[in-house]
């Protein structure tokens, strides 16, 4: 309740203030809502404490806050890419790696690009169709259905077309990809609890497998893509946006450790990136949970990469 009338607030005054306004705004509500949402605040501070061990204490806590303030200006974002069309979210970004999506459209292939909670990936889905990329995401459910019908609404309004990760959402995803569209997933947030267990700053962690198993199902493209804001956590809708290409897909006869295998690869992939930008890393669970799957041990030997003869 309290989130869906912020974010009707939110709408409003993105429409009635200056951006540097609305972003101050953002830094002061996410310096207020650690105390208020404790346990949150003990987890994102305890994800930090594995990410960066050798910050101080007092950075820790600067730190914890920063995550704050940055989930508030995602709201923020999203309020205001409401307003714009895509050519002004366009120039909102600095782009590095596009040619890596290109390159794989213009091969036919379909691409999932795989994401994180660090700064606003929709802005990327908004920004793409200004340059002739058509591209939607696969959203996670929430469990607060009023918030998320309110979530919805404002990607609907910024022109952002979406895909619940639901199981009829994903079978109509598998069939996009398949046919060459572009579907962005986000791949740090194992909602569902039915990802892979994989290392993650030398403990077992785990990671959602839905990017690794659709690519793996459609024989498309996986690139990895950030999206940080440019002058740091809540300053400003400024993204650094950058797309790197994954190590080819390993299949084997073993479908179930193909997604394992792949999985780990992005995650080894996305780790510096995560570490790098952990302060904007909007992520208040933890993904070092208990596994119940076995321990990781790298497939090489056992599994090939991906060949056209497979296709």
């Amino acid at each position: 309740m309290l989130a869906t009338f912020a974010l009707s607030s939110l709408d409003r005054l993105a429409r009635l203030l200056p951006a540097a306004w609305i972003y101050a705004l953002a830094r002061l509500a996410g310096r207020v809502a650690p105390p208020i949402f404790e346990r949150r605040r003990q987890t994102v501070r305890a994800n930090l404490q594995i990410l960066r061990p050798e910050w101080s204490p007092q950075r820790l806590d600067k730190a914890t806050t920063r995550v704050f303030q940055e989930n508030c200006a995602y709201y923020a974002d999203m309020a205001r890419l409401a307003t714009m069309t895509p050519q002004q979210a366009l120039k909102r970004l600095d782009v590095e790696g596009l040619d890596l999506l290109r390159d794989a459209q213009a091969a036919g292939q379909g691409v999932v690009v795989a994401g994180a909670h660090v700064g606003n990936p929709e802005f990327v889905v908004r920004a793409l169709s200004a340059v002739g990329l058509e591209c939607a995401a696969l959203v996670e459910p929430l469990s607060d259905e009023r918030r998320m019908r309110a979530m919805q609404a404002r990607r609907d309004a910024a022109g952002v077309r979406t895909i619940p990760a639901t199981i009829s959402g994903i079978k109509e995803a598998v069939r996009y990809v398949r046919q060459g569209g572009i579907l962005a997933v986000l791949a740090d947030r194992d909602i569902q609890g039915g990802g892979s267990c994989v290392p993650f700053r030398q403990r077992q962690a785990r990671f959602p497998s839905g990017p690794a198993d659709i690519a793996l199902r459609t024989h498309a493209a996986l690139l990895f893509c950030l999206t940080p804001r440019a002058n740091g956590p809540a300053r400003g809708d400024r993204f650094r946006v950058q797309f790197f290409a994954t190590e080819p897909l390993l299949r084997s006869d073993n479908p179930g450790l193909d997604v394992r295998a792949n999985t780990a690869n992005l995650v080894r992939l996305m780790e510096p990136h995560l570490t790098l930008h952990a302060d904007q890393w909007r992520l208040f669970e933890s993904p070092w949970k208990p596994c119940r799957d076995s321990a990781y041990i790298d497939p090489a030997g056992h599994a090939r990469p991906v060949s056209k003869s497979h296709a």
